[in-house]
């Protein structure tokens, strides 16, 4: 059987599914008239007063690919979302069981709790269910649990499902909902798969990693399981999922919770790039669409390159010419890259994640950085090169155009300042060139911009011929001035080009009120700023008689709450400075990047020193 798996199963007492045999269906055990079940995904028709934002957002790791998002949406006691359903049979002793994400990153989180209302048929079922915290928001397969609740017996036709928060700071990721009798039985950890699409009749998910070291393991794993009948799965693979071709089977096994664990075999010789894997699930009908990264080539020569570096950055610490100096922080800084992030493609590392930041990076939202693997392969050519040209005595920056990434060494400190710099593409061409300084959030690093909305940000500024400059930094750190007014400084020095009359910063959250620092403390550098999420004290604010400032921020921010910005704007009017001040009703703490960039571009394109 070419292309696909049919297995014979039979239901186990807790409902689970066990393998049999992987020959033709010899039999399906149809599950207890009591073990109902029924899976509704938390975006879908879901209600909600305009007040709290959008309910919704988009999440890859979640079965759909969205997700009921936390932040206003449920997290202060007495907001509400409601499903309009149908339930296709009676369900007697019924229980809902969500498939939720949470992570305690504020002192003042305790488990959530949110309370269920089931109104059909001319009754209504009442109950609460408890979230504890998981670990994370669900980017991870582990950071998903179950969190279940007791209804009682539900009556057959339409109905509507209720959720409301029963605390403040009730953050809660949910990716859907089961609605099942009392002897239904399933498990976080089946569920907890790269990818995963989940039905009422059971679910399909990819086992394996995203990013296959194809020389290494030529083999992809589906999980599956059915409910009430044997699993039949298939698995194809290629450039686009209209141009995928079926695999072959290698083998099955009964992994956790009886769910079956099925290989299936890569052809031999593929080369490396983005593919795609389309797992269809005849039984239960389903299908996902997984991107996939081949990098077994990449993987493979990847120490040999890296020793090459290595060598060579050693070498540059020894030397005494400028151009070598200059570029050691350069080499240090892409050698760290490279073997922390080879670690991490062949699963050999995993680094620690402070809960803090990583609640901060949730509530920022970045859901989809650039391509590892792309960016690796972008930064061992960006030091082959450099190499190349300071070993022929040439120039190692000159007509480079572009994503970089590079560092230096603060005056202040000694310590190494990470940044990337995105040179426009008219830049050869140019008089004069603009320039932009982005500050990330608190939960990101010199990589949250540039990767956003798929590098989206970075076409924008480069169609209006904007240089950018994206450092990592510590905003609460005693040389954070003195490192970003090096880093300009830097800047107009390696890009002549650069117009001191249009230089300008913008940040979100820990970067707005960065840029207000900035801005209020060195006034004479910046043409106009943007601050987003984050200001700073009004009583700063005189000194930004020169320095124009549009503030963009969510109106349901509740990490930095719009009364902040309100002050700053209303101190910046009694002082007849200019000012413009957006509120968005429905945002959040989060960059909405098309859109904010776009007026944030618009604004500075007005003022010049």
């Amino acid at each position: 059987m070419i292309g696909h798996f049919c297995l014979a199963a039979t239901a186990a007492a807790d409902g689970a599914v066990l393998l049999m045999s992987l020959a033709g269906a010899a039999f399906a055990a149809e599950p207890p008239a009591s073990q109902a079940v029924f899976w509704h995904e938390a975006e879908i028709g879901v209600q909600a007063p305009d007040s709290i934002g959008p309910p919704t957002a988009q999440r890859d790791a979640a079965s759909g690919g969205a997700y009921l998002m936390g932040g206003a949406t449920l997290s202060k006691k007495g907001n509400a979302v409601s499903y309009e359903l149908e339930l296709p049979q009676a369900i007697d002793g019924a229980q809902i069981i969500f498939r939720y994400a949470r992570l305690h990153w504020r002192r003042t989180m305790t488990p959530a709790h949110i309370g269920v209302e089931v109104a059909g048929g001319g009754e209504s079922l009442k109950g609460e269910a408890e979230f504890p915290d998981t670990g994370g928001w669900g980017y991870k397969p582990s950071e998903w649990r179950l969190a279940a609740a007791k209804l009682g017996s539900l009556k057959a036709g339409k109905c509507t499902i209720k959720l409301t928060g029963l605390g403040d700071d009730n953050d809660v990721v949910t990716d859907g909902f089961f609605i099942a009798s009392e002897g239904f039985k399933i498990s976080a950890a089946e569920l907890a798969l790269t990818a995963i699409a989940i039905t009422s009749d059971g679910y399909v998910g990819l086992q394996s990693a995203t990013t296959v070291n194809q020389d290494a393991d030529r083999t992809l794993r589906l999980a599956a399981r059915s409910f009430s009948k044997e699993p039949l799965v298939t698995l194809a693979m290629g450039k686009t999922a209209e141009s995928a071709v079926p695999l072959k089977p290698a083998g099955a096994d009964t992994g956790k919770d009886g769910a079956i664990l099925a290989k299936f075999e890569l052809p031999p010789k593929l080369d490396d790039g983005n593919y795609v894997a389309v797992a269809t699930g005849q039984w239960p009908q389903c299908r996902i669409v997984v991107p996939v990264v081949l990098a077994g080539r990449f993987l493979g020569s990847l120490d040999r390159e890296m020793q090459s570096l290595e060598t060579f950055t050693a070498e540059l610490a020894k030397s005494p010419k400028p151009d070598d100096v200059r570029c050691s922080a350069d080499f240090q800084h892409l050698v760290e890259y490279l073997k922390a992030n080879g670690k991490r493609l062949s699963n050999a590392a995993s680094a620690p994640v402070d809960a803090y930041k990583q609640g901060l990076a949730a509530q920022e939202v970045i859901l989809n950085p650039a391509p590892l693997v792309e960016d690796m392969r972008r930064a061992l050519t960006q030091g082959c090169e450099t190499m190349r040209r300071l070993k022929a005595g040439q120039n190692p920056y000159a007509g480079r155009l572009g994503d970089l990434r590079r560092a230096y060494r603060s005056a202040a400190s000694g310590e190494m300042v990470v940044y990337r710099v995105v040179v426009p593409s008219d830049y050869g061409k140019a008089d004069k060139t603009p320039f932009i300084l982005m500050l990330h959030g608190g939960g990101q690093d010199e990589n949250y911009f540039p990767s956003l909305d798929g590098g989206k940000l970075l076409k924008m500024l480069d169609s209006r011929g904007y240089l950018l400059v994206c450092p990592r930094y510590i905003g609460n750190s005693p040389n954070f001035v003195a490192d970003m007014i090096q880093l300009i400084e830097l800047m107009r020095k390696e890009y002549p080009k650069i117009d001191p009359a249009r230089t300008y910063c913008t940040g979100l959250s820990m970067g707005g009120f960065g840029t207000y620092t900035l801005a209020t403390t060195h006034p004479e550098l910046f043409a106009a700023i943007c601050c987003v999420s984050g200001t700073g004290r009004p009583e700063r604010a005189e000194k930004l008689k020169t320095v124009p400032m549009l503030i963009l921020q969510g109106g349901t921010d509740e990490v930095v709450p719009p009364p902040g910005a309100e002050r700053v704007a209303a101190r910046m009017k009694e002082l007849g400075e200019n000012v413009q001040l957006h509120i968005f009703p429905v945002y959040g703490h989060d960059y909405h990047g098309e859109e904010y960039l776009k007026l944030t571009l618009d604004f500075f394109d007005r003022y010049s020193k």
